[in-house]
């Protein structure tokens, strides 16, 4: 009898360390996620996860893939989290959302020596357009028509600020302030982009995480986001990757 009990009080034990375990899936996109000169993930998100994390005293793993197997992983795994993820209505009830992290305004980029004119969507036919695989960009776009626009898929940003840049693609989606931290990796004045045209505006970045995930989990995540994010330590975090920019509340 007690050899029972005390198998059942290590199973509950165990169960307890479990739901209070998250892996957490997220991509190269700095200065919000991104691998260091050590090798281990940083970047604002990052920060912000941690101090999340030891707030609602929970563990939380978080490893740097590709974007298309972070979004499926967060998918279909109770217990995982996806990040920094750009919530929208065709995500909405997919996941459970916990932030926003911050606010992003999309721009459509091309090179500064194009002479494109692009002043909305109608105007993108025949041009190459750089995406990320499984991104809502390109998963918008192509809603619209299987051979509407060709959309060139990359596995994540750098790799389009490099095609852009080499003329492999014509335009690309992207965020200020994620487009000119590859420029500047790779040598490039932030006058060698021109912005064409806002494709949207106040979008949310967020944790995202699997439905399946314990509640409990979730809403001692979602209180240790509230009490982080109106702290000091929010803006500090993103004072440390942005020395110019105050966070975007």
């Amino acid at each position: 009898m007690r050899a029972l009990f005390a198998a059942l009080v290590i199973g509950l034990i165990a169960a307890g360390c479990q739901a209070a375990t998250l892996d957490a899936y997220t991509e190269e996109l700095p200065p919000y996620n991104f691998t260091d000169e050590s090798g281990a993930p940083a970047g604002i998100a990052v920060d912000l996860l941690r101090a999340v994390c030891a707030e609602a005293a929970l563990t939380c793993n978080i490893r740097i893939v590709p974007w298309a197997r972070a979004y499926r992983d967060a998918l279909t795994k109770p217990d995982c989290l996806v990040f920094s993820t750009t919530r929208t209505p065709e995500r909405e009830s997919s996941l459970l959302w916990v932030g926003p992290i911050a606010r992003r305004t999309v721009w459509l980029y091309a090179r500064a020596d194009s002479q494109l004119t692009v002043k909305g969507p109608q105007d993108l036919r025949g041009l190459r357009i750089g995406a990320i695989n499984q991104d809502w960009i390109a998963d918008s776009m192509k809603r619209l028509g299987p051979n509407a626009f060709d959309i060139e898929p990359a596995p994540n940003l750098e790799t389009n600020v490099l095609k852009l840049m080499n003329g492999r693609i014509d335009v690309l989606p992207s965020v200020s302030t994620e487009l000119a931290w590859y420029l500047r990796k790779h040598g490039y004045d932030q006058n060698s982009v021109r912005p064409l045209f806002k494709l949207l505006d106040d979008l949310g970045l967020y944790f995202a995480v699997n439905p399946k995930t314990n509640p409990e989990t979730v809403q001692a995540l979602g209180k240790a986001f509230d009490k982080v994010a109106a702290s000091q330590a929010y803006d500090q975090i993103f004072s440390k990757y942005l020395a110019d920019a105050a966070a975007p509340r």
